[in-house]
């Protein structure tokens, strides 16, 4: 690659009739750099190429030699790949590879909104402190603003937004974040609850039903807020939760898949709350249950359908869950959730015991 695009650079430098002194004096940089670039030795800086591209009245894609097809099929391929990485964790590893994505393909928006994503999550979704994700801060905002500006994708577009405001809110600029939610689409005004009268007759049932999941989804997620706020108070927070697992059997019939992350972890916050209120007995009711949805987790099949009256079929994967944490849930809840001082008052109870022990098998 390197090879091609040392060779087009020259070739466009020499049909133009300029030296490389006069090229590099047109871009702003040393005619070392523009003899680097020529020998093979070095890639031009991601953000020169469209200016480079610009300068020769070329494409991009002319500039790095690559036909439509080839460099769709490539895209493609980095992109499935990256995905890949995801689904099994290697959030660190998928940023190195998105990097090199961008420095193949610049101009791929799609692999651009790759690195954004596993930035994103390796920020977001692990212990990192505010001073470590002040590390990529800036290129966390760069992408995700160039992605708001080119990508035609209008859903890839309210996401990039929806986790760019998440972003700024975690780096302490609420009001930029709150000024990027605003501009969101409301609920009520979702494709799927608007496209009723234009559907034709096969496609309203899977068009109901999949409202029904994105609903659900939504006040599962409301009833977690409002269970896990400071400002209620213990009892009004354990009634959420009560009616949040009543929600779950509703949606799910009896068919429910005890595998997930959530589960376990709501189980556990629930036991907290009954320790609260010197309720010991319920607490280690809801602590067991945090540790049995937590051995269905690490134990979850590779796929596996349900059938339910709301939703219909549906299909759930290993990889569905995203975490930069590879341990199994049972290690993580006894090395991590479980250390919290407030199980302190049954740390040395029989029950507690057993279930730090059971997570050790």
């Amino acid at each position: 690659m390197k090879l091609e695009i040392a060779n087009s650079i020259k070739r466009l430098r020499k049909e133009k009739g300029i030296t490389q002194e006069q090229f590099a004096e047109a871009l702003g940089v040393s005619f070392q750099s523009v003899s680097r670039w020529e020998n093979g030795i070095c890639y031009p800086d991601i953000e020169l190429i469209p200016e480079i591209a610009l300068y020769f009245n070329v494409t991009v894609d002319s500039i790095m030699c690559i036909d439509n097809y080839t460099y769709k099929k490539n895209a493609e391929l980095i992109i499935s790949k990256h995905k890949n990485m995801i689904s099994n964790g290697k959030i660190k590893e998928s940023i190195k590879y998105a990097r090199s994505g961008m420095a193949e393909y610049p101009s791929n928006i799609e692999i651009a909104g790759c690195l954004f994503y596993s930035l994103f999550i390796y920020c977001h979704n692990s212990s990192l402190s505010h001073n470590d994700i002040s590390e990529y801060d800036d290129e966390i905002v760069l992408l995700a603003n160039r992605i708001l500006r080119e990508s035609n994708n209008i859903d890839t577009v309210l996401l990039t937004k929806s986790r760019l405001a998440f972003h700024h809110c975690k780096m302490g600029r609420k009001n930029e974040g709150r000024k990027l939610y605003e501009e969101l689409p409301s609920v009520m005004l979702c494709k799927e609850l608007r496209i009723w009268s234009s559907l034709e007759d096969k496609e309203k049932i899977p068009n109901a039903q999949d409202l029904v999941r994105k609903s659900y989804n939504l006040l599962s997620k409301a009833m977690w807020n409002l269970a896990t706020d400071c400002s209620v108070s213990d009892e009004y927070a354990i009634k959420v939760f009560e009616k949040r697992f009543l929600l779950d059997e509703l949606i799910y019939d009896d068919g429910f898949p005890n595998y997930t992350w959530d589960k376990a972890l709501s189980h556990l916050e629930l036991s907290k709350l009954y320790l609260k209120q010197s309720k010991n007995k319920e607490a280690i009711r809801e602590l067991n249950s945090a540790f049995l949805y937590a051995v269905d987790f690490d134990s979850r099949p590779y796929k596996k359908d349900y059938q339910t009256v709301l939703l219909g079929k549906i299909t759930k994967h290993r990889d569905d869950y995203i975490s930069t944490d590879p341990r199994p849930l049972t290690e993580i809840m006894r090395d991590e959730w479980l250390k919290s001082s407030e199980f302190d008052v049954i740390r040395n109870s029989a029950e507690f015991d057993k279930i730090t022990k059971d997570l050790s098998r």
